[in-house]
């Protein structure tokens, strides 16, 4: 059985997201509770393999959070579900580590959306408008980037596409048969041969090549 802990300080309002994931995770066990300090003690003790945290709980409104939260279990996907602008806020809690950053305005659907492409899935969600904003940023700034990729060895390639997929390093470890830190080593040189700094760039990096070949 899956469990999910939902951080949010208003039960109330997530009688419906609760009742969502068990749709979409069958026979999930939803925990919820209403801070950042109660969720450290509860995964310090207790395995999840979904979070849902909103960043107007109780100490949960900054980057910090997630990484902190992933120090407890490496592995787990949080979904970020919140009031706040996806634009704005998007991108610093992937690059700390999340998996998924979705407006608390979004459809029912599109936060079904939001979650099987997370846990289901196991890839990166952010909104359509919030991902095309970005992609149209990234391609401002590197507009010839499939030269960059197509300089990649075809392990780093492998490597590339599971990044983009939403592996973490362990399970691209797993994946591929390769230790942790080669894994490690194996991004620190994707990164530079595609001139990025940091993971999430990749990813817009990759996509913006992947959308070009396929179109």
């Amino acid at each position: 059985m899956s469990k999910i802990l939902i951080v949010d300080d208003y039960p109330i309002l997530t009688i419906g997201l609760r009742h969502l994931l068990r749709q979409v995770v069958n026979e999930a066990e939803c925990v919820q509770v209403h801070s950042f300090r109660r969720a450290s003690e509860i995964m310090s003790t207790d395995r999840f393999d979904l979070v849902v945290m909103d960043l107007s709980a109780p100490g949960c409104g900054t980057v910090k959070a997630v990484e902190r939260l992933l120090l407890f279990q490496p592995d787990v996907r949080i979904l970020v579900f919140t009031r706040l602008d996806e634009y704005a806020y998007a991108l610093p809690f992937l690059r700390a580590g999340a998996s998924g950053f979705v407006s608390k305005a979004v459809s029912l659907e599109e936060l079904r959306h939001a979650i099987q492409t997370v846990f289901v899935q196991r890839r990166i969600y952010l909104g359509e408008g919030v991902r095309e904003k970005m992609l149209n940023v990234f391609v401002d700034r590197y507009p010839d980037g499939g030269e960059e990729i197509m300089q990649l060895t075809e392990r780093e390639m492998e490597v590339i596409q599971l990044i983009w997929t939403g592996k973490r390093m362990a399970e691209i470890s797993g994946i591929l048969n390769l230790s942790l830190s080669t894994v490690f080593a194996y991004r620190k040189r994707i990164l530079g041969k595609m001139g990025v700094c940091t993971v999430s760039e990749a990813i817009l990096k990759y996509e913006q090549f992947v959308n070009q070949n396929n179109s």
